[in-house]
Order: structure tokens, then sequence, then C-alpha cells
């Protein structure tokens, strides 16, 4: 993959993202050789509600910063 949005939330914790930093099988891949592994705020995006909108919002800052300079 070219990114890799991995989850990460200070009530879960942060393994996924850690995981993403840090497996071998994921070293070759485009997004951690370019450091394109981002940690996004589950909270966010793991549930359907209003703040879905938000972690739409967060992705996009990470995936087009240039877009929001």
């Amino acid at each position: 993959p070219q990114v890799i949005l991995a989850s990460a939330s200070l009530s879960m914790g942060d393994a996924a993202y850690q995981f993403a930093l840090s497996d071998p099988r994921l070293a070759s891949t485009d997004a951690r050789v370019n450091g394109k592994i981002y940690g996004m705020n589950d909270d966010l995006t793991g549930r359907p509600t209003p703040r879905l909108v938000e972690g739409l919002e967060a992705m996009a800052k990470l995936l087009h910063p240039e877009i929001f300079r």
C-alpha cells in the first residue's frame, strides 16, 4: 500500500499503529519506505456517529495535506 491508516486512541492504545511501523512484512511497502503510516483516532472513525465526519476530515488532512494549508 502507498498509505496505511492504523487505529490509535487514548482508550485502546496504538498497537495497530505500532504494528504497521514495525512488522517486517511491511518493511518494503511504499507506505513504510515513504513514511506514510498514520495513526488515526479510532474514536472518530470506529463508530457510526456524527463524529465520523470529523474522522473523515482527519483522514483527508493526512492523505492530502496540501489541500488544507
